[in-house]
């Protein structure tokens, strides 16, 4: 088996890595392959103005905070401190 320049370079930082330890890297490794999100495209294509879905990934992750956007943002002008005032958006 071939092994790419990155490959090879991976596996001299983690060749020395015990049992244990290698045994999780695979796991997680065998987790990122199984995610059913994962899409598959082409190098030679923009990935999100071809995938016009990818909003839908990112949609509701923020949901710990029962504060509105208007008011999360009203927040942090409020708290900016550069010696300057606030420009009102």
């Amino acid at each position: 088996m071939q092994v790419s320049g990155n490959i090879q370079t991976y596996w001299l930082l983690l060749k020395d890595l015990d049992k244990e330890s290698k045994l999780s890297l695979i796991e997680l490794l065998i987790q990122s392959l199984k995610k059913s999100s994962v899409k598959k495209i082409s190098k030679n294509l923009n990935p999100i103005s071809n995938n016009n879905d990818w909003i839908d990934e990112f949609y509701g992750c923020w949901n710990s905070s029962d504060e509105t956007a208007e008011d999360i943002i009203s927040s942090i002008e409020k708290k900016r401190t550069m010696g300057r005032e606030n420009e009102t958006l």
